[in-house]
């Protein structure tokens, strides 16, 4: 198929080929060519269609094989954290042993915070004691070498002079009415306290006596007079030992019949002793009620020992 150049460039040839007489016959007859650029093709004249024109080029798909070479490509290895240094232990020290002077000591120190040593001062009782208050303070001595000569003149003092001071009514009110000062400071210190302190000071108070050799260097050794505190419950033994005592049957001295009354106790036939083990049983459960309600505490009974 000839091109439009093609076409334009024959009908030349054949123009100049023919007679001009033939040219001039042929003129009208010949149509007329349409003119047209060179720069334009038949291709590119032809209609477009429509529908093509309103659709989108299809996006190009990622192939599977492009997604498997991403996935077969190594991530990128992550670099490993320096591993951290372990700490230095520390190095524990050694406890220091310490000696049993000082351990004693710091022992006797929280006793003695517990076992409520201070007690109200009490003010002098007796003939003897009012005598050496009043003149304690004369002289130029110290006091303890003051107290030491007033004892050796009360001791000089004769049978006449001692029985005077001893029968002086005055002295004599005057340690009672003392007494009674005391008493009711006593009681009102105790009350001052609970109950639970009061037990807590007087056992305290007996560690302090075993610590310390019976006692030694401690200010109050004995224990707290407190009525709130329960009576501690009676011992087979000590029952029995009471009903005997009172019976009036021994004339002896204290020593033969003790003994007397417990060869007496070991003799008991087994319907003899259950009578004195109810009796303590019963006082046991009363003091197992006190102690629950005054201290708060639970108590439990040892077994009996063979001798009790």
């Amino acid at each position: 198929m000839l091109t439009a150049i093609g076409r334009v460039a024959v009908q030349r040839l054949v123009i100049r080929a023919a007679p001009s007489s033939t040219l001039c016959r042929a003129a009208p007859n010949a149509s007329r060519i349409p003119a047209r650029t060179f720069t334009t093709t038949h291709w590119a004249r032809l209609p477009v269609n429509k529908a093509d024109e309103g659709a989108e080029k299809p996006v190009k798909k990622t192939t599977k094989s492009a997604t498997k070479k991403a996935a077969t490509k190594k991530a990128a290895p992550k670099k490993k954290k320096a591993a951290a240094k372990p700490k230095p232990k520390k190095v524990k020290k050694a406890k220091k042993e310490v000696a049993p002077e000082v351990k004693l000591a710091q022992e006797v120190r929280e006793l003695k915070k517990i076992a409520l040593l201070k007690e109200p001062k009490k003010l002098p009782e007796t003939v003897w004691t009012i005598f050496t208050t009043q003149n304690i303070k004369s002289g130029e001595a110290s006091l303890g070498e003051r107290a030491r000569q007033l004892a050796e003149e009360y001791r000089r003092l004769d049978a006449a002079e001692t029985e005077r001071l001893t029968a002086d009514q005055r002295l004599k009110d005057l340690a009672e009415k003392n007494k009674v000062a005391n008493n009711a400071a006593y009681k009102a210190w105790v009350e001052s306290h609970a109950p639970a302190d009061i037990a807590a000071a007087n056992n305290a108070r007996n560690v302090l006596r075993r610590k310390l050799n019976k006692g030694r260097g401690v200010t109050h050794r004995f224990p707290i007079r407190d009525e709130r505190l329960p009576k501690r419950p009676t011992t087979v033994y000590n029952l029995f030992f009471k009903a005997r005592w009172a019976s009036g049957d021994f004339s002896g001295s204290v020593t033969e019949t003790t003994r007397t009354i417990a060869e007496e106790y070991k003799q008991l036939s087994e319907e003899q002793r259950q009578v004195y083990e109810d009796l303590a049983t019963a006082d046991f459960e009363r003091y197992a009620r006190e102690v629950s309600s005054v201290l708060n505490k639970e108590v439990k009974r040892k077994p009996a020992s063979p001798s009790a």
